[in-house]
């Protein structure tokens, strides 16, 4: 007897199933439309993650690329800034030996490669390297025992 209710159950479920999948192809049919397009991946960067921006003259040819002078600087901070924060070697001190890369790596040179992405005309990739220059101003600054923030 239980034989036949598992049976039962198993035709039903698997009609259950096909019936799904029939009204789940009819609902994407319904679905098309002009607006569903697809594009591949270079193309998707090209147009919205890297669009071509028009400045004048030949800026672009004259000067190099400063994204890695400004991601150098990145990375001359945050190395002496991680080690304080874990403490390793006895490095610490409340910051005061990672002050200087801080201040000259951390922000000088991120403010320097922002500042020559405006000038040729990467909006975006300036606000970024401006912002985090001024983060690494800020903070240096703020760890200079002239502002007494440690107490």
């Amino acid at each position: 007897m239980a034989s036949n209710s598992d049976e039962g159950i198993g035709e039903r479920l698997q009609h259950a199933t096909t019936d799904f999948q029939d009204h789940a192809e009819q609902a994407l049919q319904r679905v098309k439309t002009s607006g569903s397009i697809t594009i591949d991946p270079e193309l998707f960067e090209r147009l919205y993650l890297n669009p071509e921006v028009k400045v004048k003259g030949q800026l672009r040819r004259t000067f190099a690329n400063p994204t890695p002078l400004a991601l150098c600087g990145f990375l001359l901070a945050t190395t002496p800034f991680a080690c304080d924060m874990m403490g390793w070697r006895g490095s610490g001190g409340n910051g005061a030996a990672s002050t200087g890369p801080i201040i000259f790596m951390g922000g000088m040179l991120q403010i320097i490669g922002g500042v020559l992405e405006w000038i040729i005309g990467n909006t975006f990739i300036c606000i970024v390297l401006n912002t985090y220059g001024a983060f690494w101003l800020v903070y240096g600054t703020s760890m200079q025992p002239f502002y007494n923030v440690a107490g």
